[in-house]
């Protein structure tokens, strides 16, 4: 077989235009990384992100949290995201559910994305630049996802970690003639793949927070665009931008967590009711005993009645009418303890009025009033109850009838 020579046909200018182009080329990619280094010569959020993430897992770990399938309990003690909390006074869950992970391979997955972006990402933002885009990110997908689904207990870097991603497709964006044509075109394929594997990921796989995912993609954009500055022209106060930047998006955050509708939790709801209904009944039928055996008389029941068993039953009914939104398969439950709160404060309040005026009519319709309303209740027939079928007997069926001395 005869050899060609690969030059035959060719211009001894073409050869020296495409010699020239790989050149520039080349040139145009060393000055991009020169300036990306001239601009953050140090990278060390990213570093420090990842080891305060894998800290976080294995002292969660340490503490007797599963490494691969961590109970309810275990993330919500370590700071999970869960809508009924936050609105009730743990808004600091936005942000430290970000460095909490369910199981080692929800942390590993993670930080393998963030280490793949974000070391490129911090040299175009900056140390200050990328860390506030960080935050903001993690705050703004967790704050969807409560929204979107405020009884999911939620956790993961993920959120933050689109949001890097977001910064990176503003930057690329907003500056395009800083970054080398090679260059931007893989950063364009990378970000596209990514955002395309997760999303058909996301919506086919159950469990998957899309809501924190799009909710850090648009945060990480919005702060990536107000902190990123061209490398041939970077601001001379990164600090300053990085700062009002936080301060303005922080401030919006807690903006919207204060306009958020509360979510109760219903069965710490439940847990407390038993508690404050296990003392007002233990009261009661000790102080009916005593009437019973003539150690009090019927106007001093009734004023224990007043005075020991309904003010913290009340306390508590004026807390439960004033609960937001429960989970939709919960409304049916919520609405049985709402009514079962009012008969038991009704009945005790006409008891106490009727011993206090020895009128044994009105003591005796108030319990049968009380009897009929709880045998109403499918909550207290032992197949239904919230606690998961306890008996009632002693919690609910277990007051006593007084008599008028």
């Amino acid at each position: 077989m005869t050899d060609v020579d690969p030059s035959i046909g060719q211009s001894p200018g073409g050869q020296s235009s495409a010699v020239q182009s790989v050149e520039t080329a080349h040139a145009s990619l060393l000055e991009f990384q020169g300036a990306l280094h001239a601009h953050t010569p140090r990278v060390w959020v990213t570093p420090l992100i990842l080891a305060m993430n894998v800290a976080v897992f294995l002292i969660m770990v340490a503490s007797g949290v599963g490494p691969l399938s961590p109970t309810s309990e275990g993330l919500l003690r370590w700071g999970a995201d869960f809508g009924p909390y936050v609105t009730g006074g743990q808004p600091w869950r936005l942000l430290t559910n970000t460095f909490v992970h369910i199981g080692a391979i929800h942390l590993i997955m993670n930080m393998i994305g963030l280490w793949q972006i974000g070391l490129l990402v911090e040299r175009l933002l900056g140390n200050a630049g990328f860390s506030v885009t960080y935050l903001l990110a993690g705050l703004c997908g967790s704050l969807l996802s409560t929204i979107v689904h405020p009884f999911t207990i939620s956790a993961g870097a993920s959120g933050a970690i689109f949001g890097i991603y977001g910064a990176l497709i503003a930057y690329i964006l907003r500056h395009r003639g800083s970054v080398p044509a090679t260059v931007l075109s893989a950063l364009q394929k990378t970000a596209v793949t990514f955002l395309a594997f997760n999303l058909i990921l996301g919506f086919r796989i159950k469990g998957i927070d899309m809501a924190a995912h799009m909710g850090g993609l648009l945060g990480g954009a919005v702060a990536g665009l107000a902190v990123a500055s061209p490398l041939r022209h970077p601001s001379r106060r990164p600090g300053v931008v990085a700062g009002r930047t936080a301060a303005a998006g922080l401030a919006l955050v807690v903006l919207v967590v204060l306009c958020l509708p509360r979510a109760t939790d219903l069965a710490l709801e439940v847990n407390t009711l038993k508690t404050v209904e296990q003392q007002a009944i233990s009261t009661y039928n000790d102080a009916v005993a005593k009437t019973a055996r003539h150690e009090l008389t019927g106007e001093e029941l009734g004023r224990i009645i007043e005075g020991q068993v309904l003010p913290p039953w009340r306390a508590f009914e004026r807390r439960f009418s004033g609960r937001g939104r429960v989970a939709p398969n919960q409304d049916a439950l919520a609405d049985q303890l709402a009514l079962y709160l009012t008969a038991r404060e009704e009945a005790w309040t006409a008891i106490a009025r009727g011993l206090a005026t020895h009128d044994q009519a009105a003591v005796d319709a108030a319990n049968e009033a009380l009897r009929r309303r709880l045998d109403s209740l499918s909550i207290l027939r032992s197949e239904d109850q919230p606690d998961g079928g306890q008996s009632s007997g002693e919690r609910i069926g277990g007051s006593r009838t007084p008599t008028s001395p």
